[in-house]
C-alpha cells in the first residue's frame, strides 16, 4: 500500500508537470485507491440485512427450547413438552397475539418445594384441555413467546372447554398469565 501511495504522490507531481496524460493516469490510480479503501471497509465491517418488521409465526423458533408452529395444519409443538392443535384462527403475521391450543400430547415434570424432580413422564390427563401460547414483537427472524401459566401453581393454565379458554386467553389478559417471555430466533 505504501508503494501505491508513493506512486500516487509521484503521479500528483507528474500531473502538474506533464499535462493531460499524467492527469488521466493520476485519476485512474486515485480511483483504484478509493475503490480499494471502500472494498476494504466493506469487508471489515460486513454487511447485514436489516431485519424487517414483517414476520410470520409459522415455522421453527429456537432458543434454550424450541417451538414448531404449523399454520397449514394448525398444530404447535413445544418440543419435548407438549403437542397441541391450534383451535382459534390467529393472524400468524400479527406483531402479537394468542394461540389457543388443545393439548394432544403432554410430558409432565413434577417438582417438590426445592425444585427437585419428583416424577416425570408422558401423561394423558391434559389431553383435550385448552391452554394458550402468547407471542409478542414478531419480526422476520425473531419473536418473544410464552406459555400461559397459572402464576400460583406455576403449571400451564388450562380450561376444560373452548369457551372458557377464549374468554380468558386474550391479549387484554396477557399480564394475568405471562410473567416471563422467551426470546426466539427463526
Amino acid at each position: 500500500m505504501s508503494l501505491f501511495a508513493k506512486s500516487l504522490t509521484q503521479a500528483a507531481a507528474n500531473f502538474r508537470s506533464k499535462g493531460t496524460e499524467s492527469r488521466a493516469w493520476f485519476i485512474k490510480r486515485a480511483s483504484y485507491c478509493i475503490a480499494l479503501v471502500m472494498l476494504t471497509s466493506f469487508i471489515l465491517t460486513g454487511c447485514q440485512e436489516p431485519e424487517d418488521d414483517f414476520g410470520n409465526l409459522n415455522g421453527t423458533w429456537l432458543s434454550y427450547d424450541s417451538y414448531i408452529i404449523s399454520a397449514s395444519t394448525n398444530e404447535i409443538e413445544h418440543v419435548g413438552n407438549y403437542k397441541a392443535d391450534i383451535v382459534n384462527f390467529p393472524d400468524y403475521k400479527a406483531k402479537s397475539g394468542v394461540l389457543i391450543i388443545k393439548f394432544t400430547w403432554y410430558f409432565e415434570t413434577i417438582y417438590d418445594e426445592s425444585w427437585k424432580v419428583v416424577s416425570s413422564g408422558e401423561t394423558t390427563k391434559y389431553n383435550e384441555k385448552y391452554g394458550a401460547v402468547y407471542w409478542n414483537n414478531l419480526k422476520s427472524k425473531s419473536v418473544k413467546i410464552a406459555n400461559a401459566y397459572d402464576t400460583v401453581t406455576w403449571a400451564h393454565a388450562m380450561f376444560d372447554n373452548l369457551t372458557d379458554a377464549q374468554t380468558n386467553f386474550t391479549i387484554d389478559k396477557t399480564d394475568d398469565y405471562i410473567s416471563m417471555w422467551g426470546a426466539y430466533k427463526k
